[in-house]
């Protein structure tokens, strides 16, 4: 019986791997995400989520581009990017791979103004915003309840042919009080919003050679933990969580299996929390969303096991 439960499972999992070959395949032909099992890096490239820095920071603050190297495990949008890898100062945002992974670490509205040559615009826009008003508004009133009136004892039939009816009384109306109730309605806001525009040459300064320095930091601390085994997702959604290389024991090795295993979001959730897994929020619905690229997590550690004793860091 166990024999023939797991020919079953094993027949399961290979039709699951033929339903992920097929929708890889489908997103390939869609240009959304061009994905390679076999291409270590070339073949895994699509446009980053988050805002591409200024023209002109790009420009004037240029690049920083580190050595390549194969450790750690980079996830941007929940989908994970094969190495080998080349973490990058693009500007003043971080770049994996020519994928960019960060916002604005520094805006670069902060390095104009310290020019000399700087317009600053001011504005004042109106926006909208849903404001509760509470009107008066008087409910219906209710109508005369009419009752006989009537003995305690009991009444004759003579009573009810009379020619003159007896006498009827009726309860008062009911008023109710007026009830306030509330009414959507908008009303205009002032927004300011001001603006920076270099007139003439970009001058580095100390201010500004602060704000690279800064950048170039985060850029080298990316760097580092990953070569030193570390886990990275980037997502536009949330700050870069970041795991250790003892993490990454724990999360890499079981990770696959979750993400093959568990094709509905609840219980994908669940499967995470019970192996210890800490992710929560956004990280976890962007995991789920890029689940279908598990096989190239499996097919890396395999190889690196293959070729190590050791877990492959």
């Amino acid at each position: 019986m166990g024999g023939r439960a797991n020919r079953c499972w094993g027949a399961a999992a290979w039709a699951t791997e033929i339903v992920l070959a097929a929708t890889i395949a489908t997103t390939q032909a869609r240009g959304e995400i061009t994905v390679s099992t076999s291409a270590p890096i070339a073949g895994t490239t699509f446009k980053s989520s988050f805002a591409k820095p200024p023209a002109d920071a790009l420009k004037h603050l240029k690049a920083a581009v580190g050595k390549e190297f194969s450790s750690g495990w980079v996830f941007i949008d929940g989908r994970y990017v094969p190495p080998p890898y080349k973490v990058e100062r693009w500007g003043n945002a971080i770049r994996i791979n020519k994928i960019q992974v960060t916002k604005e670490l520094v805006p670069w509205s902060d390095f104009l103004k310290t020019q000399k040559g700087v317009k600053v615009t001011k504005t004042v826009a109106s926006a909208s915003e849903p404001v509760a008003e509470e009107s008066e508004e008087e409910e219906e009133e209710e109508e005369p309840v009419v009752t006989a009136t009537v003995d305690d004892g009991e009444a004759s039939l003579d009573d009810l042919f009379d020619d003159e009816p007896a006498p009827v009384a009726t309860t008062p109306k009911k008023i109710h009080p007026k009830k306030k109730r509330k009414n959507s309605a908008h009303q205009k806001q002032s927004v300011a919003k001001t603006s920076y525009e270099l007139e003439g040459d970009f001058v580095p300064n100390a201010k500004t050679a602060e704000y690279i320095k800064k950048i170039n930091d985060y850029r080298t601390k990316i760097d580092m933990h990953l070569r030193q085994g570390g886990y990275c997702f980037f997502g536009s959604g949330y700050h870069p969580f970041m795991g250790d290389s003892s993490s990454s024991k724990l999360v890499i090795a079981k990770l696959p299996d979750i993400m093959r295993r568990n094709s509905e979001f609840e219980s994908f959730s669940v499967a995470l929390r019970t192996a210890g897994i800490p992710f929560t929020g956004k990280i976890v619905n962007d995991i789920f969303k890029g689940r279908i690229y598990y096989p190239q997590i499996q097919k890396r550690l395999k190889e690196k096991e293959a070729s190590s004793s050791s877990f492959p860091y």
